[in-house]
């Protein structure tokens, strides 16, 4: 083969020629400074010898560009088929292929837009398509509803309540959006009152505007207080008790502790991490690991990893509270994927609880839209192979931190959106009559979510509505992310934001296009300021835009124009957690609210919801996690 010296058009990216005996495809790839390593199309001898020859993704190349040819990584499909079907004489008998240019377009499939279909076989195709059939099987089970989760909880918009703003004010809708973000966080996770979700009603007097002004970034991020307790569950695990002491005293230390604590933890693997890796569990990485372990712990601190449940025994409205071992633990996981963080929780619970009956599993639920590889199903039934094909040894047992074989697993395959969890989780609604005087526990079930993106978050929470309140939910704990993918119209912190926005903020109406500022302006808070603010934010799992260059709601312009100390990405910090707020508000007033007697007194069961930073954001900057447990 001939060696051809490729056509430069790029002067400053040089473009070397072709190597010695070069069977492959003759396109080159400018960005990845190669040539494509694909085989070329078999030819007839039709074609001359020093025509340039290109694979299939690379024929419409052809027409006399010479050999080397740059990628044009803008050429669309339909492009490449045109030109394919107008040179299809050129190929030989193996190039058949490409006659189907007669079929018409291709287009996305209806049902599933991940693959292109032929727009004239688009009635056959449906009756066929491999994802048609998961729907049709899907909807099909006694759990699935269509779009029973969706919806949200509140009002979509509020304008007839609240103090109005001053018509004569010299900002714009976004500048006073901007300084109604920072009073409202300023409102709500001001030092004297942290977490006080219940004070929500109480209108707060109006900050300064040029106070609000001087608001830091760091004082932004120090608002919410950060735990992180991967480095204790690293160094116990299920040795025995964590000391309350060492709990308390690494919940008290200041950031830079914490943050020294962690890093160096880190670096060093703990007895979580040879667990993990014993049992060849692919965790995605020393920093979703340090974000597992932190989750991790604080579900032990809160006694949800153990088979003890407290029992609330009513009688002439006191409270008589007592230990009991369950018959079986629940963990579910939201939007579980691959089941990673279910599996390490299960499998720690396994090998934490001591229960006199050996036969006893714990019970792991995944939801999830879809199946994938290298799920957790396939850990357990290999450890469960391992268990029975050796000799039962109890203080192996209790040596590892996972006890996998312990565990049994079933997958919802669901989206969030029309899964209905009384229909499929049955056991967590028991019959309740009204005149019985006591309410006991047969198990313990623990709700949990990591990075549960956008919407996500909130199509789980409102899954919940008819099973937390009857007390069958132990715990819930979800890692929020993608705050940019959130919708309004299923948001369930709407009643929360409007009373924040129309009472705290001072606005006189607030609605989904406000909402859609402050989403947009989340995306900031995983950027360093330094950055030009006409650039396009990339969130940590999807990519938000939040403006251009001539868009007024540009959150680095607002930041400028106000002269904001906090920055975008203090700002976009603040809007994540005022969102993340709005979800705590829902789960304390509508998921987890306790029930009162008339003369005041508590029936039990009450929850206590928190939220925190659990891991440094150096570890990731989605870093904030929602907590429900029983006080």
């Amino acid at each position: 083969m001939e060696t051809h010296t490729p056509t430069v058009h790029n002067k400053s990216i040089p473009q070397p020629p072709l190597p010695a005996n070069w069977d492959r495809c003759q396109a080159y790839n400018q960005r990845k400074r190669r040539y494509c390593r694909q085989m070329p199309v078999p030819s007839s001898g039709q074609i001359k010898i020093d025509t340039p020859r290109y694979c299939g993704n690379h024929m419409h190349l052809i027409g006399g560009a010479p050999s080397g040819h740059v990628i044009d990584h803008g050429a669309s499909k339909r492009h490449r088929a045109d030109f394919v079907s107008n040179h299809s004489d050129n190929f030989g008998t193996k190039c058949n292929h490409v006659q189907k240019h007669e079929r018409g377009k291709r287009i996305p499939c209806p049902v599933d837009p991940s693959h292109l279909i032929f727009e004239s076989a688009l009635s056959k195709h449906v009756l066929v398509c491999p994802a048609a059939k998961h729907q049709q099987d899907v909807a099909s089970q006694e759990f699935y509803s269509q779009n029973v989760n969706k919806g949200g909880y509140g009002g979509l918009c509020a304008g007839s309540y609240g103090n109005r703003v001053n018509d004569d004010s010299p900002y714009n809708r976004h500048h006073e959006l901007a300084i109604a973000v920072l009073r409202v966080f300023n409102r709500i996770f001001q030092p004297d009152k942290r977490q006080n979700f219940s004070s929500l009603d109480d209108e707060s007097k109006n900050e300064p505007v040029e106070h609000l002004k001087c608001i830091t970034q760091h004082e932004i991020y120090e608002s919410i207080r950060e735990i992180d307790l991967s480095s204790i569950e690293e160094q116990w695990g299920n040795s025995g008790s964590t000391p309350a002491n060492e709990v308390n005293n690494d919940q008290s230390q200041d950031h830079d502790e914490r943050h020294t604590k962690s890093t160096d933890h880190h670096q060093a693997a703990g007895r979580l991490s040879d667990a993990i890796a014993s049992h060849r569990i692919k965790a995605g990485g020393p920093r979703h690991l340090h974000q597992i372990a932190s989750i991790l712990g604080h579900l032990r601190e809160n006694g949800l990893l153990t088979n003890e449940v407290t029992l609330h025994n009513k009688d002439n409205n006191k409270q008589d509270f007592s230990k009991a071992s369950t018959t079986s633990i629940n963990v579910i996981e939201m939007g579980a994927g691959r089941g990673m963080l279910g599996l390490v929780v299960a499998g720690a619970i396994g090998a934490s609880s001591v229960d006199p009956n050996p036969s006893s599993k714990v019970q792991l639920f995944l939801v999830d839209r879809s199946g994938s590889r290298a799920k957790a199903e396939t850990k357990i039934r290999k450890a469960i192979r391992d268990a029975s094909n050796r000799r039962p040894s109890t203080s192996d047992a209790r040596a590892d931190c996972l006890k996998l074989d312990a565990v049994t697993v079933n997958r919802i395959k669901c989206d969030l959106a029309h899964v209905h969890m009384p229909s499929a989780l049955p056991f967590l609604c028991p019959d309740q009559s009204p005149d019985s005087t006591a309410f006991t526990h047969s198990s313990k079930t623990i709700v949990i979510a990591k990075h549960l993106c956008g919407s996500g978050t909130d199509l789980a929470l409102k899954s919940l509505r008819e099973i937390a309140p009857t007390g069958s939910i132990d715990g819930c704990v979800m890692a929020t992310c993608c705050h940019g993918l959130c919708d309004w119209k299923d948001y369930t912190g709407r009643d929360c934001l409007l009373k924040l926005f129309c009472g705290v903020g001072g606005f006189s109406s607030f609605g989904e296009s406000d909402f859609d500022v402050l989403k947009r302006w989340t995306s900031a808070s995983v950027l360093d300021d330094r950055r030009n603010s006409s650039e396009d934010i990339e969130d940590d799992h999807a990519v938000c835009k939040y403006g251009n260059k001539k868009d007024d709601g540009n959150i680095f312009t607002v930041v400028k124009e106000l002269g904001l100390l906090c920055g975008g990405n203090g700002l976009g910090r603040a809007c994540q957690r005022i969102i993340d707020f709005g979800r705590c508000d829902y789960m304390e007033r509508t998921l987890f609210c306790s029930q009162t007697s008339s003369d005041g007194v508590s029936n039990g069961g009450s929850f206590q919801v928190k939220l925190i930073h659990y891991v440094p954001r150096k570890v990731t900057p989605q870093n904030a996690l929602i907590m429900a447990f029983r006080k």
